[in-house]
């Protein structure tokens, strides 16, 4: 059995999610012993910089279009998408492959043009988002292809989510053919992102007190995920405990400025700023989920990678989450079990959330426990490496 796995930049792979995940399904099969192949579209890397397994598609389709029309600028989306998907399959005609596996790539186009080039190699196409975001501006493309039954009935392919929610959404609601749709989780390394033994050690590496508690919050900044919500909240929980920091660890993204300018703003409105914390991302974000009392994740609204990993990644730290059952969040997480789960835009119940965590080392022990213990159970590549198999199996059978 071999697969060819086709995912956008897997060389240096960004930290956002859908590239994280992609990178984090190829290292699962690996670990499952999966013979495999990328063929991955880079932006600035050569093919003689790729790695033994991996084929390098230039992405030179995606020029920068600012000022466009947007009829125009759609169209030539389309286009390029097509001729990209046909580049694709180019390189996957000859390649002595078993399956095709379509990751952070663009789904809709190149399945049309695996059918119309006649590749006979099952098709296999994974979602990381959940049917709570199909009205979303960026998804009202797919929203279509999925009720003109593109996934799992008309084009012979199989899908996969990382969420139950889709799932039952394609075959309930859509018609989907059951055998052709599974639910296989995130993965998360369950060995990277674990509880870290010597959390004064950290601190100190990070130049924060050992003996103040400390909350903290990582992903990027904007309006789903709450933060200005966390900010005023948090000014609640000073009144409780006057010396609680607020760690903020995010990857400053240029497109968030106006959101970031709002983020500073409410913190020097309500007179935080020495116990606000602030840092850009780190390619240890391990060691960040580690150096909290409690992590706290208050999204406002289902998030286009649902369940969100973060969430995943914290709760396989061992550190007690704080966040709401938005989304998929509630298919992992379980209210006072392996997590607290607040209404989304209640501040108050979330500053008495973290002051109760915080103060009751116990039950924030007993939380983070439960939640390291479900990841590993449900997310760990041991588990979904050995789902993947399994299907492909199925399929080659």
């Amino acid at each position: 059995m071999k697969v060819c796995y086709v995912a956008r930049e897997m060389i240096n792979p960004p930290i956002e999610g859908h590239h994280v995940i992609s990178k984090r399904i190829i290292e699962s099969a690996v670990r499952a012993k999966i013979a495999q192949h990328t063929i991955t579209l880079e932006p600035f890397i050569k093919e003689a910089e790729a790695p033994r397994d991996y084929t390098v598609i230039n992405s030179k389709y995606y020029a920068d279009n600012t000022g466009e029309n947007v009829i125009v600028s759609a169209l030539r989306r389309v286009v390029d998408e097509f001729a990209t998907s046909i580049n694709v399959a180019n390189h996957i005609k000859p390649c002595n492959c078993d399956i095709v596996h379509i990751l952070n790539f663009t789904k809709e186009a190149y399945m049309i043009t695996h059918k119309l080039m006649g590749l006979k190699k099952p098709l296999v196409v994974h979602f990381y988002h959940s049917p709570y975001v199909l009205t979303d501006d960026v998804f009202l493309f797919r929203n279509l292809a999925m009720r003109v039954g593109l996934y799992g009935r008309r084009l012979d392919n199989t899908v996969l989510s990382v969420n139950r929610s889709l799932a039952e959404f394609l075959v309930s609601k859509l018609g989907a053919d059951p055998e052709r749709v599974h639910y296989v989780p995130c993965p998360i390394d369950n060995k990277v992102f674990r509880p870290i033994a010597d959390k004064m050690g950290l601190r100190e590496k990070y130049g924060l007190p050992k003996d103040k508690p400390i909350v903290t919050y990582v992903g990027s900044l904007n309006s789903a995920r709450g933060i200005i919500e966390l900010i005023t909240s948090f000014k609640s929980v000073l009144s409780q405990i006057p010396d609680a920091l607020f760690y903020l660890s995010y990857p400053k993204h240029a497109t968030e400025g106006s959101y970031e300018t709002e983020v500073f703003e409410r913190i020097r409105r309500l007179d935080l700023g020495k116990n606000v914390v602030m840092s850009g991302p780190s390619e240890n974000v391990e060691e960040i989920y580690n150096l909290g009392d409690v992590i706290v994740l208050p999204f406002s609204r289902p998030y286009w990678v649902d369940p969100p990993l973060v969430v995943l990644e914290a709760m396989s730290c061992g550190v007690p989450v704080i966040t709401n059952s938005v989304g998929a969040i509630g298919e992992v997480a379980r209210d006072n079990y392996n997590a607290v789960l607040v209404e989304p835009g209640n501040e108050k119940a979330l500053a008495n959330s973290i002051v109760e965590l915080v103060s009751d080392k116990s039950k924030a022990s007993k939380i983070g426990k439960n939640a390291r213990e479900t990841i590993i159970r449900n997310n760990s590549y041991e588990i979904v490496g050995d789902r993947l198999f399994r299907i492909y199996s199925s399929l080659l059978d």
